[in-house]
């Protein structure tokens, strides 16, 4: 049922116990609900090897919706440098507004935990995904939380997008904010792009954080720690298949605590020259690094 008030909310709880996940629990055009789960005595979705469809679970179109408290599980509990599972990931949250992913526990997912964009089906081309947040959540052997948006050249990613205080363990790839479209003309109301704030990054054998096509981002008071690079920014042909467009205008990166890590930033066009050139310039900030960390 949809209700159209946004002054109050229901709730549906969920018992404590594993399920195996067989089709992708589908959650598309929910309105002013909680999805929850006691994060003491969690409900536990675990992926089924025989799984039908990518996804765990998926919540397109959604509006006004948290999910609260449970325990994601995928299919990739060993790790293997240069071995993918691109099939293999967890919540999925195309084009959904003003709701909130929080609580929650992410292990073994060979792709993205959390893939929160504008979806290739939507009729709205460009970016319609707004106002959306993902915190205190804990990840564990995953590829990436990604706001790349699939199969689609004309969808972008997520505007006001916060995500805080969030906690990675064996992250292999990274916590991406990537866009395939140009994000400069939604900022306009004032707001950033993407925030992100108080995220503890205990250890990843690739980047902490990855940043492509966006302008307009806040990165502050981060902890990074035994990571092979803290932020890369890069204009990727995975994450931009070609397009061009001015971006990396108006980002700040502050406050940050890296320690044990290899390499603190950079900025690299991937090997794609012919994708577009990133620029620094007095629009991006950094503090508190040595010159020979920022490259």
């Amino acid at each position: 049922r949809t209700r159209t008030d946004l002054q109050s909310l229901w709730t549906v709880h969920f018992a404590p116990g594993t399920l195996s996940v067989t089709s992708t629990l589908n959650f598309d055009r929910l309105q002013n609900v909680i999805l929850s789960s006691d994060p003491a005595k969690p409900t536990i979705f675990k992926k089924s090897s025989s799984i039908r469809g990518e996804y765990i679970a998926q919540c397109a179109y959604c509006q006004n919706v948290k999910i609260d408290g449970f325990t994601f599980i995928g299919n990739t509990p060993t790790y293997q440098a240069g071995v993918y599972h691109w099939g293999d990931q967890g919540l999925f949250m195309p084009s959904t507004h003003n709701s909130t992913v929080s609580r929650n526990n992410f292990y073994h997912i060979g792709n993205s935990a959390i893939r929160l964009v504008t979806y290739y089906k939507d009729p709205i081309k460009g970016i319609n995904s707004f106002n959306n947040i993902v915190e205190d959540n804990y990840f564990e052997n995953v590829m990436q939380t990604s706001t790349t948006a699939d199969a689609t050249l004309v969808h972008g990613g997520s505007h006001n997008y916060i995500f805080r205080r969030n906690t990675f363990k064996d992250l292999r790839g990274s916590a991406k904010f990537a866009t395939r479209v140009d994000n400069i003309p939604y900022l306009k109301d004032g707001k950033p792009a993407v925030l992100v704030e108080n995220n503890t990054v205990l250890s990843s054998s690739n980047f902490a954080f990855e940043f492509s096509g966006y302008s307009g981002m806040i990165v502050r008071n981060n902890k990074i720690s035994k990571a092979l690079w803290a932020f890369v920014f890069s204009t990727n042909i995975r994450a931009l298949r070609g397009t061009e467009w001015e971006w990396g205008n108006d980002i700040s990166v502050t406050g940050n605590t890296i320690e044990d890590t290899a390499n603190v930033v950079s900025f690299n066009n991937g090997g794609y020259t012919e994708y577009g050139q990133i620029e620094a310039d007095g629009s991006l900030t950094f503090h508190k690094y040595s010159p020979e960390q920022v490259r």
